[in-house]
């Protein structure tokens, strides 16, 4: 993932950003006390959705996220317009934490080897990352539209990636070699697959990090030279 996966999931300018008044910009568009507090405090429920899925609880209600937050159960409410509402703010908002900690970067620079070996480490880092939140994304989809396309666009992001980094490969291929390829590659390095070797297989990072390694490296090298 780059910076630019945050327009995949439609998410608005963070602390920092010059355009967000919240953080600079002309006083008159600065919020008060109050409003204040209650970004910090849809903050903190947000915050109290992600620890609880975390710990185990696959859909918790308002009254144990209004506990784990610290603030009143109707107050929930006044924050998110329903659950679908919160759990799309925690998709959007833990899926934008993982941006610059995994992003792949120099696409399609150094030898196959080194490009296979930042790739496979950027998704398995990523996926670690929100696992838990990847899952309840998945659960919600089927139910809200816009949690599915979010997904669909994170999809298409990570196979034109795909696609970029490993260009002078793909382009060696015919049109029918080259789509077989792109549809491996992404199965190979999808959430889904990793989630199927650690929950399923009981693999390790490190063991599912060495399996990709192998599955790309017959994909892609030429007469098995990864040099």
């Amino acid at each position: 993932m780059t910076s630019s996966s945050g327009e995949l999931l439609d998410i608005p300018p963070g602390p920092g950003d010059p355009i967000d008044p919240r953080f600079g910009g002309p006083a008159e568009l600065r919020p008060d006390g109050r409003s204040l507090r209650r970004e910090r405090n849809r903050d903190r429920v947000i915050q109290a959705l992600v620890d609880l899925i975390r710990e185990g609880g696959h859909s918790p209600g308002a009254a144990a996220i209004a506990d784990r937050a610290g603030v009143s159960h109707r107050s929930v409410f006044r924050y998110f317009d329903d659950m679908d509402d919160l759990v799309r703010e925690v998709i959007r908002s833990e899926f934008a934490s993982v941006v610059e900690v995994a992003g792949l970067g120099d696409i399609g620079v150094g030898s196959l080897a080194e490009r296979i070996s930042r790739l496979v480490h950027s998704r398995t880092t990523a996926y670690d990352l929100v696992y838990e939140i990847s899952q309840l994304a998945r659960r919600r989809s089927g139910d809200v539209p816009a949690i599915d396309r979010s997904l669909r666009r994170i999809d298409g992001y990570l196979r034109h990636e795909l696609e970029e980094h490993f260009a002078p490969e793909l382009a060696g291929m015919t049109d029918i070699q080259r789509e077989t390829a792109l549809d491996l590659l992404v199965t190979i390095t999808s959430f889904e697959s990793f989630d199927l070797l650690r929950r399923s297989y009981e693999r390790s990072d490190e063991q599912i990090s060495q399996r990709w390694t192998a599955a790309l490296e017959l994909v892609l090298a030429p007469a098995n030279d990864t040099a």
